[in-house]
């Protein structure tokens, strides 16, 4: 496995930990410090935990030592991240979310060009 989605893995795991653990342990304070209201607390605990199961698998997946143990994990982050994007998007330029929604905007671009890369990039089965 490359060094590069061996990284990825890593600085994805740190990411999706702070922002999970802000939706999932304290959403309302969460959600005033990046002025996103309102902000429905189940919902938003229920992100946090999709955040840090992916961030656990991404700590797992960074110590994996072959493609084929962490192909199916690259395609989920490759659904979420350009999901997230697309969704994103649409919250900013049609539904007036709050002007921190850029910074999860990029963190998604970022992640959504490396996953993708990454998994265009895998070995492909004989």
């Amino acid at each position: 496995m490359s060094k590069g989605l061996k990284l990825t893995f890593l600085i994805h795991a740190i990411v999706a930990t702070l922002f999970g653990i802000g939706l999932f342990l304290v959403p309302g304070t969460f959600g005033r410090a990046v002025n996103w209201s309102p902000i429905d607390p189940t919902m938003a605990r229920m992100f946090g935990g999709a955040l840090l199961a992916f961030a656990a698998g991404s700590k797992l997946a960074y110590s994996a030592t072959s493609w084929e143990q962490v192909r199916i994990l690259v395609g989920a982050e490759v659904a979420l991240t350009v999901l997230g994007v697309v969704g994103t998007l649409y919250s900013l330029l049609m539904e007036g979310a709050p002007a921190f929604a850029w910074v999860p905007f990029c963190l998604y671009v970022v992640f959504a060009i490396l996953w993708t890369y990454f998994y265009m990039k895998a070995p492909k089965k004989s």
